[in-house]
């Protein structure tokens, strides 16, 4: 069992973040439940807390603006993922995810949650194929060469 975590200070530390850096594995093709389970709890905790004032649409005209009530403007976000799916079962034609990049399809949902809050899409990094053949100390290169071009000039 995981540590316990205070509800309104994860709040206060998505207020208080310039980058907030996600990393998560993937389970069944989504947010493992404890992952999702916090986010739940913690976004619905800063509802006109400073994480979101409201779905953003006004009652005047509520068929436009919805996902533009986020707090968290000039905030941005970095995700990083691990699967039991290779890269190619990504990219080539006739293999399971369509061609449709891990963004683009099956983490599409994060993507728009983080816009709903406010947060800017930084960059994405996904480690895949890591049950069967991950070559964990490359893996890792590959993630401090990530995160140092991302964080070079800053």
């Amino acid at each position: 069992m995981g540590k316990p975590y205070d509800v309104e200070r994860e709040v206060q530390n998505f207020k208080w973040a310039d980058i907030i850096i996600y990393h998560t594995p993937i389970w069944w093709f989504q947010l493992p439940f404890k992952f999702k389970e916090y986010i739940d709890k913690v976004f619905t905790a800063g509802h006109q807390k400073g994480i979101y004032r409201s779905d953003g649409r006004s009652s005047k005209n509520p068929s436009v603006n919805y996902g533009t009530g986020g707090s968290l403007h000039g905030k941005k976000y970095i995700l990083t993922t691990s699967w039991n799916a290779p890269e190619d079962a990504f990219k080539l034609e006739g293999e399971f995810f369509e061609q449709k990049t891990v963004d683009e399809g099956p983490l599409y949902p994060f993507h728009r949650m983080s816009k709903f809050i406010g947060l800017e899409f930084k960059a994405s990094i996904h480690f895949h194929d890591m049950e069967k053949t991950a070559d964990v100390p490359k893996e890792l290169e590959k993630y401090d060469q990530f995160l140092s071009r991302l964080f070079e000039n800053e």
